[in-house]
């Protein structure tokens, strides 16, 4: 339940507080297909003084607190899983997310200050982020459907 009220503040932090209400320009943390360095560029220059504060001070630590709370959502259900090789699946995938969302989060902010060559690095964490979470859902949902629940 903390989890899902996390996702839903970061979302409304990220939709609302950072683009004033328009959905046009999506956060690169949220394109699941990554982005080019003149995307991030365009991106990092269409900021305001205001946005990037509300990004760094606002927006950043919800989401590390959020990546917590998903993990440990991940490991508990990892935890309840019976079979062996879908647990090690899916510990592996949340690590594999974790530090791929901890990456993009460290990178993100240099990019809005300028250093637009990182957006390559960046964009690869956030295509990484993305599918780690996607086999995680696959194998939470896999092992739920087989009965493979403890």
């Amino acid at each position: 339940m903390v989890t899902f009220v996390l996702l839903l503040a970061v979302n409304w932090v990220a939709f609302f507080d950072l683009q004033g209400g328009s959905f046009a320009r999506k956060l690169l943390d949220l394109r699941v297909m990554g982005y080019t360095v003149p995307e991030a560029e365009m991106f990092a220059r269409g900021l305001s003084f205001e946005e990037k504060t509300a990004y760094r001070e606002v927006y950043l630590i919800l989401d590390f607190v959020f990546i917590g709370f998903l993990c440990a959502l991940l490991y508990a259900l990892s935890q309840a899983i019976t079979s062996c090789r879908i647990r090690r699946g899916l510990l592996v995938a949340t690590v594999v997310f974790a530090a791929m969302d901890l990456s993009e989060n460290t990178l993100v902010p240099q990019i809005i200050d300028g250093d637009f060559e990182l957006a390559k690095w960046a964009s690869l964490a956030t295509q990484l982020k993305f599918a780690a979470l996607g086999i995680a859902a696959a194998l939470v949902v896999m092992s739920w459907r087989k009965g493979r629940f403890e």
